[in-house]
């Protein structure tokens, strides 16, 4: 048996804890026991004990002739048990139902009375015989004049309590080893959950991800920790198919462009040129070598967009001031297509997040605006304070978007379901709706093919 195991760790704290449990409730019965066993007796004694200090204190003539009463005396001597002793003032016994009247325990007990002058019970032995004592001060003016020690036997509660205590003991070691066994089956069966787990998480690899660990549904820790796991194995898979989509979009947007490269500079080196071939050739190279670094800068920008840590490090800045100077790109970039840019842009509207970030969002949908629509047309950029959010608006009056491609105009490099030769890498709407989510927010499109486009970009006002 491993000792250092959790299952025995928790079974030996569940069974400890049981059979403390264990003892405390038997020694609590056992004094509740004896508690009402010795009030019976305490309310004899107080009785007779009072009984006999009204007599000696209501009588006119001495307390010691009156005590000295041999019939006063046998009435006590007549009750099975029952011992009555009178002290004098001094300590003396002037009366008493027992034939030693000179027992160390009579003068002990008178001088604690004589010290605290109050009643008070206590246990002593006489002989064999175990007696529970009542002994009450006699005052007359304020002043001690003797005392009454009465006392009965309880060797009847003494067995009784011996008895208890001893069927309590039997009772306490027959459940140990029950409890024991019980405790650690029980302890065993409800780590079975974390067990199956743990074998699922030994089966797990990066390469495959689908593993689950069974959700017991108990409502309790064990289902949450179920929870938890599988949805780490989630985040983990998204994770992992990220990184591959990266990889796999790096390779795939720069394996044209060094291929064009390559094949540019061998053609180049394969023989003797002239200088102005080599420099087309070298105009070429560095054309594919910019359009290569461009598609990285995206690549990277939506790498940055779905990251865990996107939402880490944000400030808070002026949105108005923000689509103002995009505003004013927007005007430099339409001026080529002879394209006309209206704005209308809210005043002192600020948000929290990244300025760099969604500066590059509004900035992809503008070109896109700018390079789907024709010459001549017309770009709309607008933002708007509404309840609890803002709207930045992009709208043209451009070719628009075809039904059967809105639903995947956001995905990763998507140019369109129309054969033919379409501009951009495909990445910058993917870009700048990544980075929008990465803000908690969402972009919102209505377009229709030849009708034009309105982006609306909604996000939380601070």
């Amino acid at each position: 048996m491993n000792t250092r195991s959790l299952s025995f760790r928790l079974s030996a704290w569940v069974i400890v804890l049981f059979l403390v449990s264990t003892l405390v409730s038997f020694g609590a019965f056992y004094l509740v026991t004896k508690q009402l066993l010795y009030s019976h007796t305490d309310s004899f004694l107080t009785a007779h004990g009072n009984k006999v200090v009204e007599v000696a204190t209501s009588q006119d003539a001495g307390m010691h002739d009156t005590i000295a009463k041999e019939a006063f005396i046998r009435q006590f001597s007549e009750i099975p048990g029952m011992l009555v002793v009178i002290t004098d003032a001094g300590g003396m016994v002037v009366s008493s139902s027992a034939a030693g009247r000179n027992s160390p325990i009579f003068i002990e007990l008178f001088d604690r009375v004589k010290e605290e002058k109050r009643p008070f019970f206590t246990d002593r032995t006489i002989g064999e015989v175990d007696m529970r004592w009542f002994i009450l001060p006699i005052m007359k003016n304020k002043t001690l004049v003797g005392s009454v020690l009465v006392a009965h036997p309880i060797d009847v509660i003494t067995k009784s309590l011996g008895s208890l205590i001893a069927t309590e003991a039997m009772v306490f070691l027959a459940l140990v080893i029950p409890v024991s066994m019980g405790g650690y089956f029980m302890v065993n069966r409800g780590l079975l959950p974390i067990s199956a787990m743990a074998q699922t998480m030994a089966r797990i690899e990066s390469t495959d991800l689908t593993q689950r660990a069974a959700n017991p549904k108990t409502g309790d820790a064990l289902e949450n920790l179920a929870e938890a796991f599988n949805g780490l194995l989630d985040r983990l898979k998204t994770s992992f198919t990220r990184e591959r989509q990266f990889i796999g979009d790096v390779a795939h947007e720069v394996k044209t462009p060094l291929s064009t490269i390559s094949g540019t500079a061998e053609v180049a080196l394969s023989k003797p040129r002239s200088k102005q071939d080599y420099q087309k050739a070298l105009v070429e190279i560095l054309t594919d070598a910019s359009k290569m670094s461009s598609t990285l800068r995206n690549v990277m920008d939506l790498a940055w967009s779905q990251s865990e840590s996107s939402g880490l490090t944000t400030e808070s800045f002026s949105l108005s001031e923000m689509i103002e100077e995009l505003a004013e790109v927007a005007t430099k970039l339409a001026q080529a297509k002879h394209i006309v840019v209206k704005s209308k842009i809210e005043k002192k509207i600020t948000i929290t997040g990244k300025k760099d970030k969604l500066y590059r969002a509004v900035l992809n949908l503008i070109d896109n605006a700018i390079k789907f629509t024709p010459g001549g047309g017309k770009v709309w950029l607008a933002l708007v304070s509404q309840k609890g959010v803002v709207k930045v608006e992009v709208a043209d009056n451009g070719v628009g978007i075809a039904a059967v491609d809105v639903p995947h105009i956001f995905e990763r490099f998507y140019r369109g379901s129309k054969p033919g030769k379409t501009l951009g890498s495909g990445l910058g709407l993917a870009i700048a709706a990544s980075i929008i989510a990465a803000h908690n927010g969402r972009i919102e499109v209505e377009s229709a093919a030849g009708k034009g486009s309105k982006f609306s970009v909604v996000l939380a006002k601070l």
